[in-house]
């Protein structure tokens, strides 16, 4: 009996000890802050690196981390970066302190975090701005024209709706107008009698 109760009070014991599994991406909330925490994924916002994405691996000291992209998926190799060039995002992915670049790459394309950051608004402002710099002279021509026909239209419509709308109080108007001289001709009547 005594080996029974020892045997499952064991089995008790292993349940609560396993490990429970983390996800891979988590994104942080609005109401909590993004803090820099080694799998901080983060975009440089200066010097030779500026908008690419990299990765928490340790806090060096209280301005500096340890980044890495790695360089095979964002372009970034491992080097010392200050937190004032650095701008936090609200991924985060599980890592352990100083991941090897293999795993961490290996980590990076199983959460698809490229994918997630092309998704979010300040990815696609960012691509939006690398496309409009790459623009010559004749494509930034193209696009004027574009926009001026786009607003040549707009204005026409604006107009349009601008003509319409005295026209329809007018009408208004004079619908209420007609209920009230339909009541005074019937006071007027009432007198005549």
């Amino acid at each position: 009996k005594q080996l029974a109760a020892m045997t499952e009070k064991k089995a008790e014991i292993k349940e609560k000890k396993q490990i429970k599994v983390a996800p891979l991406v988590t994104k942080t909330t609005c109401r909590t802050k993004r803090m820099v925490e080694i799998g901080r994924v983060c975009m440089i916002n200066y010097g030779e690196d500026a908008g690419k994405i990299c990765v928490i691996i340790d806090v060096v000291d209280a301005t500096s981390a340890l980044v890495d992209g790695p360089m095979s998926v964002t372009g970034v190799h491992r080097q010392i970066v200050n937190f004032k060039r650095l701008s936090l995002s609200p991924f985060k992915l599980t890592i352990q302190r100083n991941q090897r670049p293999k795993l961490l790459e290996q980590k990076m394309k199983a959460a698809k975090i490229m994918d997630l950051w092309s998704q979010t608004t300040w990815g696609k402002k960012i691509a939006a701005q690398k496309l409009k710099r790459s623009y010559n002279d004749f494509d930034r021509f193209k696009n004027m024209i574009v926009h001026k026909k786009q607003m040549y239209l707009i204005g026409r419509e604006v107009a349009a709706l601008k003509r319409a709308l005295p026209k329809q109080k007018k009408a208004e108007k004079k619908q209420e107008k007609k209920p009230e001289k339909k009541k005074a001709e019937k006071k007027d009547t009432k007198k005549k009698n």
